[in-house]
């Protein structure tokens, strides 16, 4: 569950809206989530206007049922644990696609992440895969596989700048290339 948010104007706005302080309803209270919420939703609005005067695609990386952050703390979803609306960025388009941060815990993987995205914002966007960057054509070509399987069009190699200190860097990018085109 997401623990900040607290700033004064939130603050303010939870009281003169529901007659309360937030410290009067627990942290997960629906009414004080969907506040603390706004600022990060009216950002995405004001970022989806000058895309659309650049016409420029919008990929926000989010989490998903898996993600952590730090050493172990998973976090309690976008909305409730990252404070992330999802639902009405896709549902009033304020991106074109998403991506599962690739951090994952009790089971989870990219295509589990993959599916959970889809869902969360109801098939409104495409949702792209996460792969850290292949240390050889067979983990690369499973990368490839798994965004096929699932119809994702685009993978993000995580950290990919790395992939020139691979002994088999040419062989690997000829490889992805190769791959990527077909």
């Amino acid at each position: 569950m997401a623990d900040y948010g607290y700033e004064q104007p939130l603050v303010e706005l939870f009281r003169a809206r529901f007659g309360m302080t937030p410290n009067s309803v627990p942290n997960g209270d629906e009414k004080w989530v969907g506040l603390r919420a706004q600022p990060q939703t009216l950002f995405m609005r004001e970022v989806r206007e000058l895309a659309r005067k650049k016409k420029m695609p919008i990929c926000v990386m989010a989490g998903h049922p898996w993600h952590y952050r730090g050493e172990v703390n998973k976090i309690d979803g976008n909305l409730r644990g990252l404070l992330l609306d999802l639902k009405t960025w896709a549902r009033e388009g304020l991106m074109d696609s998403v991506l599962a941060a690739g951090y994952y815990r009790d089971g989870g993987n990219a295509t589990l992440a993959w599916k959970a995205l889809k869902k969360e914002t109801e098939g409104r966007v495409d949702v792209w895969t996460y792969a850290w960057v292949p240390s050889g054509t067979a983990e690369a070509g499973q990368a490839f596989t798994t965004a096929r399987q699932l119809g994702a069009k685009q993978i993000l190699f995580w950290e990919a700048d790395y992939i020139d200190d691979r002994p088999n860097a040419g062989e690997l990018k000829q490889f992805m290339k190769r791959v990527a085109a077909s």
